[in-house]
């Protein structure tokens, strides 16, 4: 624009000439051999038929495209990072939620637990309660999942890497980290592990048995020869 604008004004010019009348080389150090010349031009444009009026309208309207386009491009990265925050922020709340619900769900198996060994309660609602715990345990790992993902969009929304253009690791370099061995599972009854962890256990003198005065089953300790009161 300032480009275009400048062919308004006039345009100055200076040109020299130095040089010599005389082939003789005893004559080139004295003033009479030598000729020299300086002059100067103006040039003002009067008639150019409205050429720089088109001119400076076509720069401005680029430099308006261009700072348009600057600011379409602003306007999305700031939506993008937005939209980023807000799904971060959800994934954040959700996985918080369902880390309670977890909780929950493993102080209800424990309490289910504990009332069966008790005598107190059936062991379906200990079946009941570990499948609960299972199902939490496994959308609690889905959200885990979530914010990962969220906080990758995040940091690609903020103009931060994502390691795409890195080369894919070699099979003889060293962990970037080392896996924990997984944790063993655990039975409904008691939470020791089960039996595909470890070496099967010697039998239990306790059995389940019908009761004579409740229809609901009840421990038979083979030891002692009874069962707990109902």
């Amino acid at each position: 624009q300032g480009v275009s604008r400048a062919a308004w004004l006039p345009r100055l010019s200076l040109s020299a000439l130095l040089g010599t009348l005389s082939a003789s080389p005893e004559n080139l150090l004295f003033m009479s051999g030598q000729a020299y010349s300086v002059g100067g031009s103006v040039l003002q444009p009067l008639i150019d038929f409205g050429r720089i009026k088109a001119q400076i309208r076509a720069s401005d309207a680029r430099a308006q495209a261009q700072l348009a386009n600057l600011q379409q491009h602003a306007l999305t990265a700031l939506s993008e990072v937005e939209t980023a925050l807000s799904a971060y922020f959800n994934a954040e709340n959700r996985r918080r939620d369902l880390v309670d619900t977890e909780a929950k769900a493993a102080e209800t198996l424990r309490l289910s637990r504990k009332l069966f060994l008790d005598g107190l309660g059936p062991f379906l609602n200990v079946l009941d309660a570990q499948r609960g715990l299972l199902r939490a345990q496994l959308a609690r790992t889905g959200a885990d999942a979530e914010v990962v993902r969220a906080i990758v969009d995040l940091q690609s929304a903020m103009g931060g890497s994502t390691y795409a253009d890195k080369p894919l690791p070699d099979a003889n370099d060293p962990p970037l980290f080392q896996l924990s061995p997984p944790e063993k599972s655990h039975s409904a009854l008691d939470g020791s592990p089960l039996a595909g962890d470890r070496k099967p256990p010697p039998p239990s003198p306790l059995s389940l048995r019908a009761c004579a005065v409740c229809p609901e089953a009840r421990l038979f300790n083979a030891t002692t020869k009874g069962t707990r009161p109902c």
